[in-house]
């Protein structure tokens, strides 16, 4: 993949998301991903409120 990367054939988020709902189980994996995120949003401010160092 490093091989053949094409830095003038770059996309963004919305072409990667797009490239994953094309797949046969692309619903999921969107729904997968938007759940990840959900929880990292949701984990961020108690771990910013709750960490010692």
């Amino acid at each position: 993949m490093a091989a053949t990367y094409r830095p003038d054939k770059k996309v963004g988020l919305d072409a990667a998301l797009t490239t994953l709902a094309a797949q046969a189980y692309g619903t999921a994996l969107l729904i997968l991903v938007a759940t990840g995120l959900a929880c990292f949003g949701v984990y961020c401010p108690f771990d910013a409120r709750y960490r010692r160092g």
